[in-house]
């Protein structure tokens, strides 16, 4: 079990609750410092005999997203974090063994991208959202970005998720397979995860309890994968992305939503 946010109040080691430019740590941002905590927690999964792999997190977000402060205080590099974030949704796509994303929160914008790179997705309910903003962000998502929510997501869906930005709650991804499972939330949502795990994955009879062992078992795992999302895994596994348009975007000074010039009159409809 890999866990997104380590201690209650999400602190640093020094005792703040937000890193240096300002990201509040609770809120779970995809950022250079994340993105490789999160790759070095996968390696050692690989080096050890695990048979799957749950990521969840603490408090009141699964992800919620590209850390947006992070790139206002590096604007030179918001592509680099963009190429960072997409090669770690192509890993965790084809990963060696299944993988499970506990959602224990909000799962939101890119956040929602890499709980959907996971086979399994099961979340609590405790009015948390999921969706993604881009419209109303300013930002156009990548094609590798968006053949990911295609991917995981039917074609009404995609209609409503992408294009407008829908949100939804744990009964209606529930009721739109964006999810798997709900988790009631007086549940622990890491035991509720690892009795699907043990229930529909390792315990069927001809499977004699040796599924997921050993390294055949990877490899072959790996390579379904990367045929089942041959094209999606290309394309955020290429060292050339189209930006997003973080220059062109507009979100408020804590990253949270979009800007909106006030000053201009709204339009009738």
């Amino acid at each position: 079990v890999i866990t997104l946010l380590f201690g209650e109040e999400g602190k640093t080691e020094e005792g703040s609750k937000t890193f240096p430019w300002g990201t509040a740590i609770k809120e779970h941002r995809i950022n250079p410092t994340a993105i490789e905590a999160l790759h070095q927690a996968l390696d050692c999964v690989l080096e050890s005999d695990f048979r799957a792999v749950v990521v969840t997190g603490e408090g009141r977000f699964f992800c919620n997203g590209l850390d947006l402060q992070w790139i206002d205080a590096n604007p030179s590099r918001g592509e680099e974090l963009q190429l960072m974030t997409e090669k770690l949704l192509a890993r965790l796509l084809v990963f060696p063994l299944p993988t499970i994303a506990g959602v224990n929160g909000h799962m939101c914008a890119a956040g929602a991208m890499l709980g959907l790179a996971f086979d399994y997705r099961i979340m609590i309910d405790n009015k948390n959202w999921f969706f993604i903003p881009a419209l109303d962000l300013g930002l156009v998502y990548s094609p590798g970005m968006t053949s990911l929510m295609k991917a995981k997501v039917a074609p009404h869906v995609q209609r409503d998720m992408i294009l407008f930005s829908k949100r939804y709650q744990p009964q209606d991804c529930l009721n739109q397979k964006i999810v798997d499972h709900i988790c009631e939330k007086h549940r622990n949502l890491v035991e509720m995860c690892c009795t699907v795990i043990e229930s529909e994955l390792f315990l069927p009879n001809f499977h004699r309890n040796g599924r997921f062992k050993g390294d055949l078992y990877r490899t072959t795992l790996q390579k379904i994968k990367m045929n089942t999302f041959k094209e999606t895994y290309e394309l955020l596994a290429s060292d050339n992305v189209e930006s997003m348009g973080f220059s062109e975007g507009k979100w408020s000074a804590d990253g949270k939503v979009s800007f909106n010039d006030v000053s201009k009159p709204t339009p009738k409809l």
